[in-house]
C-alpha cells in the first residue's frame, strides 16, 4: 500500500513538471512572437545576387550629389557708365540688378564680363566708346561681393589707366582676372575650391584696340589670346592642379549671330588643352551653346548684362549661363533669358519674350536640346 502511494505521487509530480514546462515554452513563443522576414534584408541579398550576374551594376556611373558640385552662373557686358549711371542715380543704385539678383545669388561663383575701366579721372583713352564706371557704382554688387569674380580682359577694361582700374577694384574687394602687372599676372587664373571641386579660372581677349595693351614680362597689361601662346602654356600647367579649367573670352564680331573662324579655331585648342567651360562675349548677343558630351561646353556669347539699352532689339537679349560640376563632368545646366530695358537686366520668367529667346538659341544651337524652363541637355 505505501508503495502505491509512492508511485502515485511520484505520477503527480511528473505531470505538474510536464506541464510548467508547456506553459513556459507557450510564454517564450508568446513573448518572442513569430518570425517575421526582413524585406531588406531579402532585397539587399537579391540586389547582392543581381550584381554578381551582372558586373556592370557595379561599374554604373551615377550624377554627383548636389554637395559634392559647384554651382557657376556666368553673365555678359557689365558696365555702369554712361546712360547706366544716369539711371541708377535716378533709380537707385541696386536697381539693374532688382530682378536678377535672386539668380546671381543661388550661385557658389558668380563670373562677369566688366567691360570698362574703374575709377573717378576721366583720363580715358580717344575713342568712340570709352568706360570709366565710378567706384560707388559698385554698391550694385555688393550682396554678391564674397562670390563674384569680374573678367577685365575686354577692349574696354583699359580704357582708362589701368593702375587705377585695379587700386580702386582691391580697395572695394572685388577679385578679378585678365589684367596685371606683367604678363604672369595678367594669366593667373582665379583658382577656387568649392564643395571638393577645385576650378582655375582665366580672362582673355581677343579683341583689343592698340597692341600696348597687351601685358609683356615687364609691363602691365591683359592677357590676350590673337595666339595660342602663352595661353595654351598657362592652360596645361593648370590643368594638372585642378578639376576643371574655365576660360572666360572676349572675342568675335558685334552683333554676328554666328561665331567666326577666329572663335571656332580657338575654341578647338582650347578643347583639345582641356578646358571644361569657354564662356564668350563681346558680339553683344546671343550665339550657339555647343556641348561636346558631359565633359566640355562652350558659350560663345552670353550677350550683354548690365549695359545701355541697344537700338538692335536682339542686342538687348541675353541669357546667364547656370552649370554645376561635380569632380568629373558637367551634371547640370541652365539658361536664364532676360533682356535689357533701360539699364535693367529684366528676368524673363514666362511670356513671350523668354521664350523667343529660348526658341533662338536652340536654333542656332544643334548640339544641345532645351527645355521651357531653359535647362539644356545634350543631344548626343
Amino acid at each position: 500500500m505505501k508503495k502505491l502511494k509512492l508511485l502515485l505521487m511520484m505520477g503527480i509530480v511528473v505531470l505538474v513538471m510536464l506541464s510548467g514546462c508547456n506553459q513556459s515554452d507557450a510564454k517564450k513563443d508568446i513573448a518572442e512572437g513569430p518570425v517575421i522576414p526582413n524585406k531588406n534584408q531579402n532585397q539587399d541579398q537579391n540586389n547582392n545576387q543581381k550584381e554578381k550576374q551582372n558586373p556592370d551594376n557595379n561599374t554604373k556611373k551615377v550624377d554627383a550629389p548636389k554637395s559634392n558640385r559647384i554651382k557657376l552662373i556666368f553673365a555678359g557686358d557689365t558696365m555702369m557708365d554712361g546712360h547706366v549711371d544716369g539711371v541708377m542715380k535716378e533709380k537707385g543704385l541696386d536697381y539693374p540688378l532688382t530682378e536678377f539678383l535672386p539668380i546671381l545669388q543661388q550661385g557658389d561663383l558668380v563670373v562677369l564680363n566688366l567691360e570698362t575701366s574703374v575709377g573717378t579721372s576721366r583720363q580715358l583713352m580717344e575713342k568712340a566708346y570709352a568706360f570709366q564706371t565710378k567706384p560707388e557704382n559698385f554698391v550694385l554688387f555688393n550682396p554678391l561681393r564674397e562670390k563674384l569674380l569680374f573678367s577685365l580682359a575686354n577692349n574696354h577694361g583699359m580704357d582708362g589707366p589701368l593702375a587705377e582700374t585695379m587700386e580702386e577694384l582691391n580697395k572695394l574687394q572685388y577679385q578679378y582676372i585678365g589684367v596685371g602687372e606683367n604678363q604672369e599676372a595678367a594669366f593667373r587664373p582665379h583658382v577656387e575650391e568649392i564643395n571638393g571641386v577645385s576650378v582655375a579660372i582665366f580672362g582673355v581677349s581677343r579683341v583689343i584696340p592698340i597692341n600696348t595693351w597687351t601685358a609683356g614680362e615687364n609691363h602691365p597689361g591683359m592677357a590676350t589670346a590673337y595666339t595660342y601662346e602663352p595661353l595654351l602654356a598657362y592652360i596645361k600647367e593648370w590643368r594638372e592642379k585642378v578639376d576643371h579649367v574655365i576660360v572666360f573670352v572676349h572675342w568675335g564680331e558685334e552683333l554676328a549671330h554666328q561665331p567666326n573662324q577666329h572663335q571656332l579655331n580657338l575654341d578647338e585648342k582650347l578643347v583639345e588643352a582641356g578646358v571644361s567651360l569657354i564662356i564668350g562675349a563681346h558680339p553683344h548677343v546671343v550665339q550657339e551653346i555647343k556641348w561636346r558630351g558631359n565633359g566640355q561646353l562652350t558659350a560663345y556669347s552670353l550677350g550683354n548684362f548690365i549695359f545701355t539699352t541697344s537700338r538692335h532689339n536682339v542686342a538687348n537679349e541675353f541669357v546667364a549661363l547656370e552649370v554645376e560640376l561635380s569632380k568629373e563632368k558637367i551634371e547640370f545646366a541652365k539658361v536664364w533669358p532676360g533682356k535689357i530695358k533701360f539699364a535693367l537686366a529684366q528676368h524673363l520668367k514666362e511670356g513671350v519674350d523668354g521664350q523667343r529667346i529660348l526658341e533662338r538659341l536652340q536654333r542656332i544651337s544643334p548640339t544641345i536640346k532645351l527645355d521651357e524652363k531653359g535647362v539644356i541637355t545634350p543631344k548626343h
